[in-house]
């Protein structure tokens, strides 16, 4: 493995060029051999495969070019960011896929019109233990219960109190309306599926029913041996 150095010229660098794969991690950006993954056949692949191919063939088949257009038009005033921090224009096919695809994973409809925004509101919940009934949210600050749409909820159970950084994978995936928060605390892992002295770390994706969605929010919580 090669460390790189940037200089004045590049200032960031990410993905594959020819064999070479390019990639960064604590102590800096690095080369290596590229290499082709196996990707295993499961059914989690084969739907989120389906719902981009749905996604991509209504954009195509069914979506009017007066709609198209508007996709587009709203994408040009958009600037998101890549993987190195570069910022960028997406296009209206971009837009319709973010906004679309998931909705579908949330089992929400597909939507025609664009978002007034792409980005919905962060939801960073309360979370806490106690022996006897386990990990709920306790609070979501001041988060809108009220919005129309859905949370993904992803989590890993079982980590070490050292480790204070985790990005996935996820082992469990879990959807709930936004509408569900107004009632807390709500269960999220029951204390019959915890062991004592563990980090077990959460995701939450926030997807309105105009098809924005929120940035990820990461976070923990301690289960340990008393409450």
């Amino acid at each position: 493995m090669a460390l790189i150095k940037l200089g004045p010229m590049v200032g960031g660098i990410s993905g594959s060029i020819a064999a070479t794969t390019f990639a960064r991690n604590r102590a800096g950006y690095y080369a290596r051999a590229r290499t082709k993954p196996k990707i295993p056949v499961s059914p989690k692949r084969d739907a989120v495969q389906a719902r981009l191919t749905d996604v991509i063939n209504y954009w195509k088949k069914t979506l009017t070019t007066p709609a198209r257009l508007l996709w587009t038009q709203k994408a040009a005033q958009q600037v998101f960011t890549n993987k190195v921090g570069e910022a960028y224009v997406p296009t209206g096919l971009n837009l319709f896929v973010r906004a679309n695809t998931q909705l579908l994973a949330t089992s929400q409809s597909i939507v025609t019109v664009p978002p007034v925004t792409p980005i919905a509101p962060i939801l960073a919940p309360v979370l806490g233990w106690t022996t006897l009934v386990g990990i709920s949210i306790t609070g979501i600050a001041e988060f809108d219960s009220g919005l129309s749409g859905d949370v993904q909820m992803f989590w890993t159970l079982s980590l070490p109190l050292s480790k204070n950084f985790y990005k996935g994978p996820w082992d469990t995936a879990y959807d709930t309306t936004i509408a569900s928060l107004a009632s807390l605390p709500l269960l999220l892992m029951a204390s019959t599926s915890l062991i004592p002295k563990t980090r077990c770390f959460f995701k939450f994706n926030v997807v309105l029913a105009d098809g924005s969605t929120s940035a990820p929010m990461i976070t923990y919580c301690d289960v340990g041996a008393t409450p």
